[in-house]
């Protein structure tokens, strides 16, 4: 994992670093099983000359794992059911779009 993050730490951070970038954000990746969002944020002097760098990872592998659950065609959408109907052929073609 450290070394994960340390390619992270050089893709992102020197492009924030050289001022080129404002800021990277919700870039995803899987690392060892958990999903992780990494942001990049530069640091600022009173100058407004770059003097560092943030970077900020968060777990974010429930959000992954809801959101295959939604993707997955098992998944029941009462709401959305109400709202279409219940014609099979309706829903299934909206599930598709």
């Amino acid at each position: 994992m450290l070394r994960f993050t340390l390619i992270i730490r050089v893709r992102y951070l020197d492009l924030v670093l050289s001022g080129r970038s404002k800021g990277i954000e919700r870039k995803e990746y899987p690392i060892n099983g958990i999903w992780v969002r990494c942001s990049a944020y530069p640091i600022y002097d009173q100058d407004n000359q770059v003097v560092g760098g943030a970077l900020v990872f968060r777990d974010i592998s429930e959000l992954k794992q809801l959101e295959m659950q939604v993707q997955n065609k098992g998944f029941k959408y009462p709401a959305f059911e109400k709202i279409i109907g219940s014609s099979p052929a309706l829903m299934e073609a909206i599930r598709q779009f």
